[in-house]
């Protein structure tokens, strides 16, 4: 899903289910945008993992609009019951823009850099640079031109998945180290 379709700017967000501009914006794995208080009215309705009302996607994780912020209790809450489930690599792609662009704005905003410099993500970006900056290719763009460059995007759009699946991780520790 693409949500808003732009991603950025909030100002003329309205959301799906009452109809105004979301207070406390969340948004879906899919990348529909809510109020908050609509979204958990809407799953305590159905009493069950829900589909987004907009596209049908099953929802599995919500995400804060806002960078800043970590969500209601309730977010926390529908995060700690249904994000931990295996997802196929089809569903990681499919989530890959959200996550990613919810990690940027983390780390625009001061929250996300430390954690993309520690641990596994730091060797992720480490690995993928020190392919992307070697002289030795899988596929040499010297010998194979354009399509060299290929196993570069490759690996560039591989590390940036990888990224995006470890940063889902991100909020199911949050929901899982807060108290019900």
């Amino acid at each position: 899903g693409d949500g808003d379709g732009d991603g950025g700017d909030d100002a003329d967000l309205v959301c799906p289910m009452c109809l105004d501009p979301p207070a406390l914006p969340v948004e879906t794995n899919c990348g529909h945008v809510f109020c908050s208080q609509c979204f958990t009215d809407y799953w305590r309705h159905m009493g069950a993992q829900i589909r987004c009302p907009c596209c049908r996607a099953m929802v599995t994780l919500i995400m804060p609009r806002d960078p800043r912020s970590d969500g209601t209790a309730e977010v926390g809450q529908y995060n700690r019951m249904y994000s931990g489930r295996p997802r196929t690599l089809y569903e990681n792609i499919l989530d890959a823009p959200v996550l990613l662009r919810h990690l940027w704005a983390r780390v625009v905003s001061g929250r996300g850099l430390v954690w993309l410099l520690t641990g596994r993500q730091f060797v992720v970006i480490l690995i993928v640079l020190l392919y992307l900056l070697s002289p030795f290719d899988v596929v040499p763009e010297a010998v194979f031109g354009f399509v060299g460059v290929l196993d570069d995007l490759l690996a560039l759009l591989i590390g940036l998945l990888y990224l995006a699946i470890i940063f889902r991780g991100v909020y199911r520790v949050a929901a899982r180290d807060e108290p019900l």
